[in-house]
């Protein structure tokens, strides 16, 4: 009896030891960490069977999140994990239960193992760092945005990974990693003429797949760098005075800030493994307060939110819609018809794709106002189309019983008729437009709110067109090299004393020789060179001089000079300058010339025709947003030529240069080049004594001449400055 007795309180122990041990955890005890192979095994040990938890991985930086709905932690709230990829394991209470958190050094967190069993949730995270697809860099682009704001904008096939550094005082050093970037785009950004500070941007390689962006900077700079899933957006703004250097401080961008572990407060825990900037799409991209959307499942379009991992069984739908408004950004209202059990398991999914799964999976649908997504069933969903259906149609019934009112809107810049096609999408079905044409004036009915809508549209479009002055330089050039051997018997020497500034004079010779001038500052002297033997070198001669002129910004140099020798080399320059004035965009023509009249013969009789022979310039400009002049240029000097004999028509010496060219405002540039040659050679000799050996050297004139002519071409845009002006678009108004 005894025995009985004993077995059956052996049973009863049992059996109550197995309830308490069925009983579910309540707090976590221990934490075991081993270190394998090729993974990190973290087993949170509790007090009882863990039988509900959710995981969902995090990015920027990557990061595991565990909720677990336990009420107390034993272990301390950082608990370092003493391994290179994996740091440190953090835990806070958040909203009625657990969160931990396993923070990580790597740019995206591999594939991991989440599985309870017991009282221990155990968890495998690998350590071996995941191959990353190389991203693609597809463009690299500068533009300025305002003034004071400018960036640099890298386009690329997927989301990059960067590095800032100050190697330094003015440089700045973008490192991008695991990109591949094709050769074309490793050349230089010349960015010194924009009014942002940015001097030189110089692309680089720095390895098999690591690229470098070298910024040199005028001055410090404040930036600020903002990545999306294809653009990598460098902003940096002034504030239009010099940015004041700090002694030894390095600029940071104000993306991430990486700091050293400290002692955390609960919350500040739970807010540190959320902190992710949300990326929308197209559907979820505008937060305008006053507009809704209504949003189907499987409408929301192109999914590029930020990536999330899921792991679900049996969870309630409000709280999976809890987590996607935590990652997401938005705030979700759900309505009372929404319920179920969530059972789903999703790894690096974009947030808004896993919202759609979970819509059309529960035939859901979404009203979008603002920042608010209001979650509810499709039969509701419908119901609240049909209200805005009713709303908008109730809000065009007021409109027309709205009065008309006709305004007379009038353009001063433009075209009336130019901007009719522009007011057609705003004008309603019952206004009326027209324009006159005569006073340049927009004649429109129809009801308020789509005459102040014409009206901004106006005077956004009506503004007064820039101006160019371009000024075209023709200079040719007649370069002649003459070799004289002749011989010019006779002499004058006239020297300068320096000290006592006293003329010294010589001649000699017999007989008159040509008149010839001489000057020299002050001095002067005009007189005859006796000559013996008259054989003086063709062409031009005189004493030597030169005149050397710097004309203001053009900087034109004009060197005139004589040279008389036996050998002498001449220059001359033909400088012609048409200019003309237009406005942006709009083509303009000058020209200056002559008709030259000459005859032709027919049966009809004999008739005087012309030909033109004119200096003609042709220019459409174009006036860039960075200031820059886009030229269209047809340039042409014409010529009468020498008269051919037996002809009665004068032939025309054309040269032209017909281009588009890219310019700064004010900056001369040639466009063009054109060379011709003449070589002439001539002999003169005295009868008899030229033929003397040697001696008759002295009674010979031998001439080699080559005469060369260079057309030289030069344009200079100048941006006429425009005066700001205050007159507003006025209107008449009348009611009928």
């Amino acid at each position: 009896m005894k025995k009985f007795m004993c077995f059956i309180i052996c049973f009863c122990l049992m059996g109550f030891g197995q309830i308490l041990a069925s009983e579910k955890a309540t707090f976590i005890k221990e934490v075991e960490v081993k270190t394998q192979a090729k993974e990190l095994k973290i087993q949170l040990v509790a007090n009882g069977p863990i039988s509900d938890y959710v995981s969902f991985s995090l990015t920027k930086p990557a990061r595991l999140a565990i909720d677990v709905p336990l009420m107390d932690c034993k272990i301390p709230r950082i608990y370092p994990l003493n391994n290179p990829i994996y740091p440190r394991l953090r835990w806070a209470p958040f909203k009625g239960k657990l969160r931990f958190v396993i923070d990580s050094n790597l740019k995206q967190l591999p594939p991991y193992k989440i599985s309870a069993q017991n009282n221990r949730l155990e968890v495998l995270l690998p350590l071996e760092k995941p191959s990353l697809p190389l991203i693609a860099v597809k463009a690299i682009d500068f533009e300025q945005i305002s003034p004071q704001k400018c960036r640099l904008v890298i386009s690329s096939e997927g989301e990059l990974q960067y590095e800032v550094s100050h190697p330094k005082l003015h440089t700045m050093l973008l490192q991008l990693d695991n990109v591949k970037m094709p050769s074309y785009l490793l050349r230089e950004l010349e960015t010194k003429h924009f009014p942002c500070g940015i001097e030189q941007i110089l692309p680089y390689s720095i390895s098999k797949n690591k690229v470098g962006i070298e910024i040199k900077l005028k001055e410090r700079i404040p930036f600020k760098i903002v990545t999306t899933e294809e653009h990598l957006y460098l902003t940096f703004t002034t504030s239009g005075k010099k940015v004041k250097e700090a002694k030894k401080e390095e600029l940071k961008p104000e993306v991430s800030k990486k700091t050293e572990p400290k002692e955390e407060k609960p919350q500040e825990v739970v807010e540190a493994a959320l902190s992710v900037k949300p990326a929308f799409v197209s559907l979820f991209a505008q937060k305008l307060p006053t507009e809704t959307q209504i949003i189907f499942p499987g409408r929301i379009g192109v999914f590029t939110g930020q990536p999330i991992s899921l792991d679900f069984q049996d969870a309630d739908i409000k709280n999976v819609f809890r987590i996607l408004a935590e990652v997401s950004g938005f705030n979700f209202v759900i309505s009372e018809g929404v319920k179920g059990k969530v059972t789903l398991k999703l790894d690096n999914v974009p947030w808004d794709q896993a919202l759609d799964l979970i819509l059309q999976t529960y035939s859901l649908g979404i009203v979008k106002r603002g920042n608010v997504l209001r979650i509810l069933t499709l039969e509701d969903l419908k119901k609240e189309q049909e209200r805005l259906i009713q709303t908008q149609q109730a809000l065009e019934k007021k409109k027309e019983s709205e009065p008309l009112i006709t305004e007379e809107i009038q353009v001063n810049y433009v075209k009336a008729a130019d901007l009719i096609k522009q007011l057609k999408d705003i004008k309603t079905n019952r206004g009326k437009l027209t324009y006159d044409e005569m006073t340049n004036r927009i004649i429109m009915t129809d009801v308020k709110t789509a005459l102040k809508k014409a009206r901004d549209l106006v005077r956004s479009l009506d503004i007064a067109p820039r101006q160019v002055m371009i000024e075209g330089r023709i200079v040719e050039v007649s370069t002649e090299y003459t070799k004289d051997l002749g011989i010019q018997w006779g002499q004058h020497f006239s020297h300068t004393m320096t000290e006592t500034s006293n003329i010294i004079e010589t001649r000699g010779g017999a007989g008159g020789g040509d008149k010839f001038e001489f000057e020299m500052g002050d001095r002067e002297w005009k007189g005859n060179i006796p000559l013996i033997v008259n054989l003086p070198p063709e062409g031009a001669y005189g004493g030597l001089g030169f005149t050397l002129a710097h004309l203001g910004r053009a900087y034109t140099l004009i060197l005139d000079a004589k040279l008389q020798a036996m050998e002498s080399e001449g220059k001359v320059k033909i400088l012609s300058v048409p200019k003309v004035v237009t406005m942006d965009n709009q083509p303009a023509l000058i020209s200056q010339g002559l008709q030259i009249p000459y005859r032709t013969t027919s049966e009809a009789g004999t008739y005087t025709q012309f030909q033109e022979a004119v200096l003609k310039l042709e220019v459409t400009p174009h006036i860039t947003p960075d200031k820059k002049v886009r030229l269209e240029l047809n340039l042409h000097k014409d010529s009468p030529g020498i008269r051919q004999e037996g002809m009665d028509a004068i032939p025309i010496e054309k040269k032209e240069v017909k281009t588009t060219l890219l310019v700064d405002n004010e900056e001369t540039v040639v466009i063009g080049g054109i060379i011709t040659e003449t070589k002439e050679s001539k002999e003169s000799r005295v009868p008899f004594f030229s033929r003397v050996p040697l001696f008759g050297l002295l009674f010979q004139n031998k001439m080699r001449g080559i005469a060369k002519r260079e057309l030289l071409m030069f344009i200079t845009p100048r941006v006429i400055a425009q005066k700001a002006s205050i007159q507003e678009n006025s209107f008449i108004k009348s009611a009928y």
